[in-house]
């Protein structure tokens, strides 16, 4: 009987120990899942950086074209104001032009006078006739 009792508590510790092995590799078992679930909320956590990442990089992008735009736009502003100023320019040109040819006809005319009253008479009524020739045809 003590050899049999011998029997069954060793059986009973052997039992024993496979319980605690088994309980040990449930416990391992435990532990590499919350590893490969930490690892999995490490990597979503990266992914969620890396999209945050790419939204500030697309909104930087949105801005700085917006920027090119704005700065087109007033290149474009400033170009219409420098066609605006030539065709000015142009136009006070014209005008100048525009008063200066009767403002020479009639400083010729003045000469003309001037040299009809300097000289004499029957030169004067010759020059005077041209003149007027000139001016009326």
């Amino acid at each position: 009987i003590s050899s049999l009792h011998l029997v069954i508590s060793s059986l009973h510790l052997v039992i024993s120990s496979l319980h605690q092995v088994i309980s040990s590799l449930h416990l391992v078992i435990s532990s590499l899942h919350l590893v490969i679930s930490s690892l999995h909320l490490v990597i979503s956590s990266l992914h969620l950086v890396i999209s945050s990442l790419h939204l500030v990089i697309s909104s930087l992008h949105l801005v700085i074209s917006s920027l090119h735009l704005i700065i087109s736009s007033l290149h474009l502003v400033i170009s219409s104001l420098h066609l605006v100023i030539s065709s000015l320019h142009l136009v006070i040109s014209s005008l100048h032009l525009v008063l200066l040819i009767p403002t020479l006809a009639l400083t010729r005319a003045l000469s003309q006078i001037n040299i009809l009253t300097q000289t004499p008479d029957y030169t004067r009524f010759h020059l005077y006739s041209l003149y007027s020739y000139i001016i009326y045809n």
